[in-house]
């Protein structure tokens, strides 16, 4: 579970704009969550924005007090250069697992695992690649279809990509005679 200090509504932690809440308001959510985990094995990921409102140092220190109350692991949101990932490492990497994010053409340099791995990091999410890859291939299929007025030739090679299988439609079938109705539609009504 991640909880972020941002202000709602959030934004983007790579746009202008945010606004964090207090320490005291958010280490008060974090202390609900700990006391409150119910399933051990629940990660409690606490991320903190606070680098673009209030400055590296200040995130670092907001960081150190999400440790105190019982975060897990830390995403100190958008580094802005491979030192302020390195600063990061040395002040959090041996109190708790830290998370970097990795967005493309935001404010964090691109790192590959194995960079942020070196440096002390231990998970890494990438939230926008596929959205973006994704993104691309649907606009190069809707400029083609714009222009050719078929979908001949556009998924020539994909055939063997069954998009049924992809998105479980067996398992969803599946459910469906589990649970339909053997009743006629009136009478399953009342």
């Amino acid at each position: 579970m991640m909880l972020e200090d941002q202000v709602m509504p959030k934004r983007c932690g790579h746009l202008e704009g945010k606004q964090v809440v207090s320490v005291e308001e958010f280490t008060a959510k974090l202390r609900a969550a700990v006391r409150e985990r119910w399933n051990p094995n629940l990660v409690i990921l606490a991320r903190t924005d606070a680098r673009a409102v209030e400055g590296l140092e200040k995130a670092i220190e907001r960081c150190k007090r999400y440790i105190e109350t019982g975060a897990d692991a830390i995403l100190l949101e958008a580094p802005q250069s491979l030192e302020e990932f390195e600063t990061v490492a040395r002040e959090l990497a041996s109190s708790v697992p830290l998370v970097a994010n990795m967005v493309s053409g935001g404010k964090t340099p691109s790192l590959t695992c194995t960079e942020l791995e070196q440096l002390g990091y231990k998970m890494v999410v990438f939230p926008a690649a596929c959205v973006r890859a994704a993104s691309a291939a649907i606009m190069d299929a809707l400029t083609y279809l714009k222009e050719k007025g078929t979908d001949r030739g556009l998924v020539e090679g994909l055939e063997s990509l069954d998009v049924f299988r992809l998105v479980g439609l067996d398992a969803w079938l599946e459910l469906d005679d589990r649970y339909r109705s053997r009743e006629a539609p009136e009478a399953a009504l009342r």
